[in-house]
């Protein structure tokens, strides 16, 4: 088995962590502390301009189509410097609605994700409450 990066994960993990080191230091995060922001809405835009949210977003709604492996090098980088985003959860959610939703909804929601004009959560259904 070949282990070794393939030359897109290595470029996607390579801007990621130049732009989640060059924007979150020490400084960053003494101010992020004491702010009442639920995430940092200028360094969203940031990743959003270099292509980095709508990395595993298929191409029809304006993502790069990428696989979890070159979008966990995101999240790996985001991990390294602790920037507050709501990235795990969003692309979690943008893959469900790419998979699952309506072609619709998809038109709708995805493109604004890759953008950087909105983020998304997970609500979960317990749907097997009280069947045996």
């Amino acid at each position: 088995m070949d282990f070794s990066k393939s030359d897109s994960h290595s470029a996607i993990e390579t801007l990621a962590r130049q732009i989640f080191r060059d924007q979150v230091d020490d400084d960053y995060q003494r101010v992020n502390d004491t702010t009442e922001a639920d995430y940092d809405r200028s360094l969203w835009t940031v990743l959003a301009e270099a292509g980095l949210l709508g990395a595993g977003v298929a191409e029809n709604w304006g993502g790069s189509g990428c696989g979890f492996v070159e979008v966990s090098a995101i999240l790996e980088a985001q991990g390294e410097v602790l920037a507050p985003l709501p990235l795990w959860t969003s692309i979690v959610a943008a893959s469900a609605i790419e998979n699952f939703a309506s072609q619709q909804q998809g038109e709708q929601l995805l493109p604004l994700f890759v953008k950087g004009r909105a983020h998304f959560s997970l609500a979960l259904l317990d749907s097997l409450r009280g069947q045996s």
